[in-house]
């Protein structure tokens, strides 16, 4: 593995991690730790475009990827019982249409449909370093 999949696998497994921390604190009504954990997700998934394959289908992906995340945060902020943030599950439905917007067209141009499944896939490889680590 060379160093650029290498600070791929690091900025993608830390996304993962703060995501599911996020889901986490969201679970427990914990409005402040859920929007801290917010930001280091969208702060370790914005270097991954910087460091993926130069293909159109994985920026897409990638895309695609960004979108979920951020539909999940802003579906948070709409759970949470602040009227001024309403807006943010209307957001979110539309974050959801996006995203499949981005793999739908990704699906489509890509010769094997197989890649693009792996590539959507590719954030859960932290199962693969915990299989790994036993």
């Amino acid at each position: 593995m060379g160093d650029r999949e290498k600070k791929l696998a690091f900025f993608e497994t830390t996304c993962v991690v703060f995501w599911i921390l996020l889901d986490g604190f969201w679970l427990m009504q914990w409005e402040f730790v859920t929007y801290f954990t917010s930001t280091l997700a969208i702060a370790a998934a914005i270097p991954i475009f910087f460091y993926l394959e130069k293909k159109t289908i994985a920026y897409l992906v990638c895309c695609a990827d960004s979108c979920w995340l951020i539909m999940n945060i802003l579906w948070a902020m709409g759970d949470f019982p602040d009227p001024d943030i309403e807006w943010c599950l209307t957001a979110s439905k539309v974050l959801f249409g996006v995203a499949m917007l981005f793999f739908v067209i990704a699906f489509f141009i890509s010769e094997t449909k197989r890649v693009v499944l792996n590539l959507l896939l590719r954030r859960l490889r932290i199962l693969r370093l915990v299989r790994t680590n036993k």
